[in-house]
């Protein structure tokens, strides 16, 4: 999963990050402000322009794996200005870093809302979904990802995994083919029966890829395989060697 960092104002972002006490006393560094009824507009422009120096520091923050300290950040952007887009997807992927997966869930839904037409949201929002095994849902978004943009290769192997958990292996072949070419398919169908204990059925898909590229890492796996179901070594051919 990745967020998608944005070119920001950097003067915003130096400011938010070198006052010790963070977006709170960002409104030390501006103009003090007319207190005339018809400059009373600017109070919510400066709120907002708070906001967005929080989001923006903490995107900076979450791209060195300062994770809690982003976190602090992009909390006080939502609680400065609620409605702020470009806080909930940083912040759902923040989440699942830590481990807060509920917290997650509701900011990438959250986040859904604001951009249903971001094909990388909906992949990332799949694999997590996928990694709490609701696989329906999963596959519901990662199909989605692949209407918004059908070359989008991640999506289609995380689309691939989630069939595959789900038993569909035929279909999730031809994802992993699409993907990445005949060889890497079979190979990663191996590894999946191999996972399940389907070993016979997994030698079969690495011979498969190995015949098709022989410079596949499968060799160890293949004779740990052949071992297991015959119960000697399997002397591979030098074709296949690494």
């Amino acid at each position: 999963m990745r967020i998608l960092f944005i070119k920001s104002n950097l003067l915003l972002m130096l400011v938010c990050i070198l006052l010790p006490t963070g977006c709170a006393g960002f409104k030390n560094a501006l103009p003090a402000l007319s207190k005339s009824t018809n400059q009373l507009p600017l109070k919510s422009v400066d709120q907002h322009t708070k906001a967005e120096a929080c989001r923006l520091t903490g995107i900076e923050l979450a791209s060195h794996e300062k994770d809690e300290h982003a976190i602090s950040q992009l909390e006080q952007a939502k609680k400065l200005e609620p409605e702020l887009k470009g806080v909930a997807y940083p912040l759902a992927v923040l989440y699942d870093r830590q481990g807060r997966l509920d917290a997650a869930q509701r900011e990438y839904e959250r986040a859904l809302l604001e951009s249903p037409k971001n094909a990388d949201l909906r992949n990332d929002f799949g694999f997590f979904l996928y990694s709490r095994k609701n696989y329906a849902e999963s596959k519901k978004q990662l199909e989605q990802a692949l209407k918004l943009k059908q070359t989008h290769s991640k999506a289609r192997i995380n689309l691939a995994m989630t069939l595959a958990a789900e038993g569909h292996l035929e279909e999730a072949h031809a994802h992993f083919e699409e993907a990445l070419g005949p060889a890497a398919a079979h190979h990663n169908i191996g590894l999946i029966l191999f996972k399940t204990g389907r070993k016979e059925e997994a030698l079969a898909h690495l011979q498969q890829a190995a015949q098709i590229d022989p410079s596949l890492n499968t060799q160890s796996l293949l004779t740990a395989l052949s071992e297991d179901t015959t119960g000697r070594s399997a002397v591979m051919p030098a074709s296949y060697s690494e």
